[in-house]
């Protein structure tokens, strides 16, 4: 690991961060980009030395500590894993929590099918359009899959496990962890705010199922328009 004094810190380069942190370069390469950085909290780059960036091995913004925040958050994960049985499998945690791994691992990991991931997908594009987690935690990335109509979706690994933990066990439905299942007052108390509420946009709001939304949709719009005869 190469080490030069840049403003009277240590500091190394991005191979060096890899070597010190354990992970691998591509690992290094995205967190310590622009667009990632402050998603992954990875130091910023010293002042200018060359054509390579030199990031600070020590203190509070340095490379050390950044690892061993990464190293507690995945110990809390794990942590969470025990209390979940219902939630992400143990395969699952087998590498670096900043992995980007395709949705077909995802729905593998959630025990669902293709179809049904889809229908996630398609619940939380609203959100992440608007650069946020919908259903589904936001991807990291995408690209086009096999077929022009398709995309392929990638979600770090944390992202995925975080979710898998805290969606509902098994029988109640997946979604979101939640103040018990939702019933027709919750369904009311969004229609009353948007009356043009449609299923998916209730199946997001109350975090179930499309057909539950449906039927929930539809029972709230008959005990509204019982209430104003």
């Amino acid at each position: 690991m190469e080490i030069r004094i840049i403003d009277g810190r240590r500091a190394t380069d991005r191979a060096g961060a890899a070597e010190l942190g354990g992970v691998s370069i591509k690992t290094i390469n995205r967190n310590a980009s622009p667009q990632h950085r402050a998603e992954t909290g990875f130091p910023a780059p010293l002042p200018a030395q060359g054509r390579r960036d030199w990031y600070p091995i020590d203190g509070d913004d340095g490379l050390d500590a950044h690892f061993r925040r990464q190293q507690q958050r995945r110990a809390e994960t794990n942590a969470q894993a025990t209390q979940a049985p219902n939630g992400a499998p143990a395969w699952l945690y087998e590498g670096e929590p900043d992995d980007e791994l395709p949705a077909s691992e995802f729905y593998r990991a959630a025990g669902i099918n293709q179809a049904t991931f889809a229908g996630y997908v398609r619940r939380s594009k609203r959100a992440w359009a608007e650069g946020r987690d919908g259903y589904l935690p936001r991807p990291v990335h995408d690209e086009p899959g096999p077929v022009s109509t398709t995309t392929i979706y990638y979600f770090a690994r944390w992202a995925m496990i975080d979710w898998l933990n805290n969606r509902l066990g098994k029988g109640a439905g997946a979604g979101r962890k939640g103040h018990g299942r939702p019933g027709i007052n919750d369904a009311v108390a969004v229609l009353t705010a948007n009356p043009s509420t449609t299923p998916d946009e209730l199946a997001t709001a109350l975090d179930i199922e499309p057909d539950g939304a449906r039927y929930l949709l539809r029972k709230a719009r008959e005990q509204l328009a019982a209430a104003a005869q």
